[in-house]
């Protein structure tokens, strides 16, 4: 119909080979449900949201060899929107016009192994007292561009004070980093409301060297 392209209200279901167009709508795939919903090679076009299961928190979702996108440039588009229940994407490419991959709320599992999340504000937004496993190819964001670009001025817009970056050391990193992975956030709540310290773990590829060093960063974030 006019706002989901499918929807899932008790009944598990498997969906195998074939297209979900909901380009004139607002859902994709739309889940208020616990059912087990299982979707391979399946390619998700949305406006507004790919996947929803924000209304679901003991649903089991399980997205592999699929692709999700959306077109609308809200700030209420997700390509995939989750907040509870276990779930695994594999081989499963994210493209959302605002945001990619949103995780807000008390979700049991979160699994992702391979495929690409690609989001226009952010790739990846999570904010979960749940244990996720992020192990994609590539996680970007209109940020990290910025700095993979090195386009300070695009920067600016995502930090507080862009005198604090130090840009030798960034052009200095550009150099002989070639790419990162296997990307898996740790989050605690800080003292003022909507902060939080992130601890963010990644495996860097040096341009050269085979073997992947192993990272650690440190984020302070408030939610504006």
């Amino acid at each position: 119909n006019s706002t989901y392209g499918f929807l899932v209200q008790s009944s598990d279901i498997e969906i195998r080979n074939g297209t979900i167009d909901a380009s004139s709508g607002s859902y994709g795939v739309y889940n208020n449900s616990s059912a087990v919903l299982i979707l391979d090679e399946v390619e998700i076009i949305s406006n507004l949201t790919g996947i929803d299961s924000s209304m679901s928190t003991d649903c089991y979702l399980e997205v592999k060899n699929s692709s999700i996108s959306t077109s609308s440039p809200s700030g209420s588009s997700y390509a995939v929107r989750l907040s509870g229940g276990m779930n695994t994407f594999t081989n499963t490419d994210i493209t959302g016009s605002y945001y990619g991959l949103y995780v807000n709320g008390s979700i049991q599992e979160l699994n992702i192994n391979g495929g690409e999340i690609v989001g226009n504000k952010e790739g990846l937004y999570m904010r979960t007292s749940g244990t996720a496993n992020v192990n994609s190819g590539n996680i970007l964001s209109k940020t990290s561009y910025a700095m993979y670009t090195y386009n300070m001025d695009a920067l600016e817009g995502y930090v507080s004070d862009i005198t604090q970056i130090d840009q030798t050391k960034l052009m200095a990193q550009l150099e002989y980093m070639e790419s990162i992975n296997n990307i898996v956030c740790y989050t605690v709540e800080g003292n003022a409301e909507g902060s939080f310290r992130v601890y963010v773990y990644y495996d860097m590829k040096i341009r050269g060297i085979e073997t992947v060093a192993p990272a650690l960063s440190a984020l302070y974030v408030t939610m504006s």
